[in-house]
């Protein structure tokens, strides 16, 4: 039934690409991209039952750090599920918010307001720092201080040596906030920061204000459609970030605006060198064009329903993934827009995929940890 439901959701995929002259070209997306992936996947047997599809796991060197529902951090091999190294309780309740990052030889976790540091060698905390309110999204790290976005709009700014407050800035509050999880980016030695009133301002590593962008909104209210959607991207000078009303470039340097398209925006990837890509609201994955934000191509994903959520696209090794959480696995060619190949995977995912030389790793609500393997051939 599996296999029947993902050949008749393949045969309504249709494939819509604008050339420059905006001639579109039509294509039927063929059954015979359809593969089996079941013999290329690989389950833990170490989290099965208590595994969240919500908070990606992060590969280390030869390791990966997988963070069950319950609070538990896991450290395992990432060549052998089986081999488990170390597990590590950090004491919470049910969660809503939590995120992973490894960085400089630790691991950084974050469960609601609490933000720990941990040995990945010896599986120990070698610190937490309790914050007034949750965590938003990831946190961020520039040189030695570690960058945190809370629920209420307070940016803290950690020691990643001792959690001492380095500095902080308190953001406009607002009445309501989405439940996304955007987060604070860093590059170049500059710091942007998404707040919920959909301000996006940059800071250095010092707590120095650069610069402050009010993204403009076409709603009849202020709030809460204001709120900024995704995390922000940066490449080659320019920030991107999107709200309720569209997708805008600004300057890494001044928060200039440069260009903006009026698109209903759900996730957009990281940017490459001359594009990024994005999935809208009714379900399309659109490539735009960094210089001036205008559409290279389109593909549009028919009989989506509103309990298939499709997650960010990833760009690995110049091919584009896109998980759902109904078992879905895309590969798209980038240049083109055209799907090359659909594996089934399990359901229950709702991150991006992460990648790990030629593997990739996926968590699911309740059905385990699984590397999938050969998605490049």
């Amino acid at each position: 039934m599996k296999t029947l439901g993902l050949i008749l959701f393949l045969l309504s995929l249709t494939l819509v690409a604008a050339s420059n002259k905006a001639e579109d070209i039509r294509n039927d997306v063929s059954t015979e991209q359809i593969k089996s992936q079941a013999s290329q996947l690989t389950r833990s047997p170490i989290i099965t039952k208590s595994s969240q599809g919500i908070v990606a796991p992060v590969v280390l060197k030869d390791d990966i750090a997988v963070l069950d529902a319950q609070g538990n951090l896991y450290l395992l091999d990432n060549e052998n599920l089986s081999d488990l190294k170390w597990k590590l309780n950090l004491p919470t309740k049910k969660y809503i918010r939590a995120s992973l990052l490894y960085q400089y030889d630790y691991i950084f976790c974050t469960i609601e307001n609490v933000v720990y540091k941990i040995d990945p060698e010896k599986g120990k905390i070698i610190w937490q720092k309790e914050l007034k309110a949750p965590v938003r999204g990831e946190v961020a790290i520039l040189n030695d201080v570690l960058i945190a976005l809370t629920i209420d709009n307070y940016l803290y700014a950690i020691s990643v040596k001792d959690s001492s407050l380095a500095w902080s800035y308190q953001g406009s509050q607002v009445e309501f906030t989405k439940l996304n999880s955007t987060s604070p980016v860093v590059n170049n030695d500059i710091i942007v920061v998404p707040f919920s009133s959909g301000d996006i301002a940059a800071f250095n590593e010092y707590g120095e204000k650069l610069w402050e962008h009010k993204l403009p909104t076409s709603d009849f209210l202020d709030h809460p459609f204001t709120d900024v959607i995704s995390t922000p991207r940066i490449q080659g000078g320019k920030v991107i970030v999107t709200n309720g009303s569209g997708i805008f470039a600004l300057k890494l340097n001044s928060g200039d605006e440069i260009w903006l398209q009026t698109l209903n925006v759900k996730a957009v990837s990281e940017a490459n060198e001359n594009s990024l890509f994005i999935i809208t609201d009714d379900s399309k994955v659109i490539a735009l064009d960094l210089l001036n934000g205008q559409s290279i191509w389109t593909l549009e994903l028919t009989k989506i329903d509103n309990s298939t959520y499709l997650n960010e696209p990833v760009f690995v090794q110049n091919k584009l993934f896109i998980t759902t959480n109904q078992g879905m696995l895309m590969k798209i060619d980038p240049s083109a827009g055209t799907i090359e190949k659909v594996n089934s995977i399990p359901k229950g995912t709702y991150h991006s995929l992460v990648s790990s030389d030629s593997s990739f790793y996926i968590t699911t609500n309740g059905g385990g940890l699984f590397k999938i393997r050969n998605l490049y051939e």
